[in-house]
């Protein structure tokens, strides 16, 4: 059972340190979406993108992938990014449209970041709070209590204490 526990506690360690230094890179870089290993995750902030995405989904997307007419891409314009739909070409230009919008937009090709591969439903919200200071402090005490339970489970028992009156009968 104590082998049991002590692997348990090991794996939840590692764990919490993976979380932990993950967020505390999301944190240091908070004005950029986080970017792992050519990916970035997308909190998707408004309706645009809706059926396809909803409001608060979390869009996964490849960096630099190759986008073709139908992708969901991730572009640059100025200084913000967007997401949004190809719906098609015109002069070497593509041409965007969301997909819960009216307008389209012609861009350059070079102002594609990337394309959303897949989506978790729900998380933005909770990625976004990864990124924060509470969401730090939040991942750095739940960790610590997943990883100082096992132990203090581990602790044989306490004997009981008296009361340090020992009575000497004569």
């Amino acid at each position: 059972m104590k082998a049991a526990i002590q692997i348990l506690r090991g794996m939840l360690f590692l764990l919490w340190l993976l979380l932990l230094g993950g967020n505390l890179l999301l944190f240091l870089d908070e004005h950029q979406p986080p970017r792992l290993a050519g990916w970035v995750g997308w909190h998707v902030s408004d309706t645009q993108m809706e059926p396809g995405l909803s409001q608060d989904d979390l869009a996964l997307i490849r960096l630099d992938a190759q986008a073709q007419p139908g992708d969901m891409v991730l572009y640059s314009q100025g200084n913000r990014q967007e997401l949004s739909r190809i719906i098609g070409t015109s002069e070497g230009q593509l041409i965007l449209k969301p997909d819960g919008g009216e307008e389209s937009l012609l861009v350059a090709p070079q102002a594609i970041q990337g394309v959303c591969v897949t989506y978790v439903p729900g998380f933005g919200p909770a990625a976004q709070a990864m990124r924060s200071l509470p969401g730090l402090i939040g991942i750095f005490v739940v960790g610590l209590v997943l990883v100082a339970l096992p132990g203090l489970l581990l602790r044989p028992a306490r004997p009981a204490r008296s009361n340090g009156r020992y009575s000497a009968r004569h």
